[in-house]
């Protein structure tokens, strides 16, 4: 039996069909993903471009260029090719806050890539993850990132808490009757000096004279001098090389014997031209590397680096951010042409672990753990001539 509408009804009826085809027909229109078109993914980046951390920043943002303009190159990842916005957070947590809310808001970013300095870390991924965007980090080091678990926040970094176990194992092998500690006064500083506690604490150790620094300061004279006339054996340093470089002229200058262990802020190129020559100090520091940069675990890397970049020489976080940006961009990949977050985030918690022979141990993301990678190595000089050596303190 046919049911017969009135004639009044016929265009109000013929106007709710018509409507219905409109929303089925824009049905994939009305589901597409922030940043995601039929031919691009647009995905921002914070940084510290220019202020204390830049030498940091910039390299993180180098190695993203670099890896992201080859796969465009290759015709992009599952026919999309990568716009990637990056905005110089100044390494100031207000300038981070403003950097992602342009990426999110204006940019219509994907997702975001996190920076390298833990003050702007986490004053920024807060804001990202509650508009439900993924925050993912090949730079960061801070624990909170990723611990407790959360979600939307991936580490592809080695943790501070995690340096802390190759710091402490060093410090410990030393047979150290008393310990200095110098951390910079902020949250890298704090996350460190909290990090060597419990450590220690494992270890039967303790901070015997504990120093902070401003991470801006000219002279850590009067520092140095409570660690001399304390006699420390083994001094820890959590901070950046800014600091650091002072830190290290005044050991030497008042002919502090005691060696100074760094977390991986320490391991910079300016760090360690500077006890190679001018203040050749007992010195070690974190190194998220499975070898040196001049060895053949990393002559792939060399090779792409000096292609694009042949006057800026690398340091151990570029090489560590390049097979990090690796791991990334084989998610992105894996996670299909019908890109979402949950869908990239299944990806990452499912996939296989992520190996190079750039770094020691393999990335892998869990259902219960964003943290990629754990345990750190060692680069150090004594007596003039450069170590390497890895979880095994010898």
């Amino acid at each position: 039996m046919k049911t017969l509408l009135p004639k009044s009804a016929a265009p109000f009826a013929a106007a709710i069909l018509c409507a219905a085809g409109l929303v089925l027909g824009a049905a994939p229109a009305s589901a597409q993903v922030q940043g995601v078109t039929k031919d691009s993914i647009k995905i921002g980046m914070h940084n510290s471009l220019t202020g204390p951390i830049a030498v940091f920043g910039l390299t993180y943002e180098r190695v993203a260029r670099l890896l992201i303009d080859k796969a465009n190159a290759q015709g992009g990842i599952n026919g999309r090719k990568i716009d990637l916005i990056v905005e110089d957070d100044r390494g100031d947590p207000g300038g981070g806050v403003a950097a992602v809310t342009k990426l999110i808001d204006r940019d219509k970013v994907f997702l975001v890539l996190g920076g390298a300095y833990t003050p702007v870390t986490l004053a920024t991924f807060p804001r990202v993850i509650e508009r439900d965007l993924i925050y993912w980090s090949p730079a960061s080091s801070t624990p909170l990132l990723t611990k407790p678990f959360k979600k939307l926040t991936f580490q592809a970094q080695l943790p501070l808490d995690d340096h802390a176990l190759a710091v402490v194992n060093l410090a410990a092998s030393m047979k150290p009757k008393k310990i200095g500690f110098i951390g910079e006064n902020n949250e890298y500083g704090k996350v460190t000096h909290d990090a060597s506690v419990e450590a220690l604490e494992k270890k039967r150790l303790k901070i015997d004279v504990d120093e902070t620094i401003e991470p801006n300061a000219s002279s850590a004279a009067a520092q140095i001098s409570k660690f001399k006339a304390a006699g420390v054996d083994v001094i820890i340093h959590g901070g950046t090389p800014r600091a650091l470089a002072f830190i290290i002229r005044e050991i030497y200058k008042q002919g502090v014997k005691a060696p100074l262990i760094s977390f991986g802020g320490g391991s910079a190129a300016s760090i360690f031209e500077l006890v190679e020559g001018e203040a050749p100090i007992e010195y070690y520091a974190v190194s998220p590397l499975a070898c040196q940069l001049t060895d053949p675990c990393a002559a792939e890397f060399n090779k792409a680096w000096k292609e694009k970049f042949p006057n800026d020489p690398p340091l151990v976080w570029t090489a560590q951010g390049y097979a990090a940006m690796q791991m990334f961009l084989e998610g992105l990949r894996r996670a299909g042409p019908d890109l979402t977050s949950a869908k990239l985030i299944e990806t990452f918690e499912t996939m296989p672990e992520f190996k190079s022979p750039i770094i020691p141990y393999p990335m892998k993301f869990t259902t219960t753990s964003h943290r990629g990678i754990h345990g750190g190595f060692l680069d150090g000089f004594k007596n003039g001539k450069h170590y390497f050596f890895g979880d095994e303190i010898k």
